[in-house]
């Protein structure tokens, strides 16, 4: 164990409390006045945009958070246990980075609608720090928290690597870029959101199914994000697939339409148009 504090893990110290979690990925726009001051066309955008950014972390959100503000923390606890070690690494003209082969992804699905979209942005919110690492050598790393990559317009797996800032077209060379590229940058976590539209053609139980895997390969923990048609399509694919892929899937369900944290959602939105709630 390196007597040097593990100032990868100290990005996300902060946030395994909850109370500190929840300020870091809530948001409250500020509230609308005299919106009859406007077009009618204006101010119903304007309005509409006001109500969509609220973001209020349910329980049920929290709990969601925490696991992947776990699943980070635990990585950088465990990847980045000496800066000695990180400079060999990243020197070596050979594949030594201390990432795992293989991570299993995760799911988070459920209905349209619920807010998973937001849930994964809030993460990248909560996540979100401009910091830097100085190695023994004097070498200052910026260091990024996450990659997150939403896949309404992405249709091909050369698109997926080069959001991740890879140019190559064999799979491999991807793979081995970004590995060593998170492992330079610090990436603890891969949110992969709206998986579902990553292809539509006869062919998507077969293509998600491919990308998951080969997105398994970096090594970082990994959330795919996306409604239950994503589970059915990749229900359809072999078995050895299937175990990888499918077992770790999180479900999440709708607000209790008489529970406090509805109450409390509803409490947002009046203070974002006090005067039309």
């Amino acid at each position: 164990m390196s007597p040097h504090p593990n100032m990868w893990a100290q990005r996300f110290e902060a946030l395994l409390q909850r109370e500190a979690l929840k300020q870091a990925a809530e948001y409250y726009p500020e509230p609308l006045y005299e919106l009859g001051r406007h077009p009618i066309t204006l101010a119903t955008k304007m309005l509409k945009k006001s109500l969509a950014s609220i973001f209020y972390p349910s329980e049920q959100c929290l709990e969601i958070l925490e696991v992947w503000v776990g699943e980070a923390y635990a990585h950088a606890s465990l990847i980045y246990t000496d800066p000695l070690e990180f400079c060999a690494a990243i020197q070596s003209e050979f594949e030594m980075l201390p990432l795992p082969e293989w991570h299993s992804p995760g799911i988070l699905t459920g209905l349209p609608g619920l807010g998973k979209t937001a849930l994964s942005e809030a993460y990248q919110r909560a996540v979100a720090r401009n910091v830097s690492i100085t190695t023994p050598d004097g070498t200052v790393w910026p260091l990024r928290s996450s990659w997150y990559v939403k896949f309404r317009d992405i249709k091909t797996e050369n698109g997926f690597w080069q959001r991740l800032g890879s140019a190559y077209t064999a799979t491999h060379d991807n793979v081995s870029y970004c590995r060593r590229m998170a492992y330079r940058s610090g990436i603890c976590y891969l949110g992969l959101d709206e998986l579902q539209f990553y292809t539509l053609s006869k062919e998507a139980n077969t293509n998600i199914a491919r990308l998951m895997m080969v997105a398994g390969n970096l090594g970082l923990p990994i959330t795919a994000v996306g409604n239950y048609s994503l589970v059915r399509r990749l229900m359809k694919r072999p078995s050895p697939e299937r175990q990888r892929l499918l077992s770790n899937v999180k479900v999440m369900m709708p607000d209790d339409p008489e529970g406090p944290d509805w109450e409390a959602f509803l409490v947002h939105q009046k203070n974002a148009l006090p005067e039309i709630l």
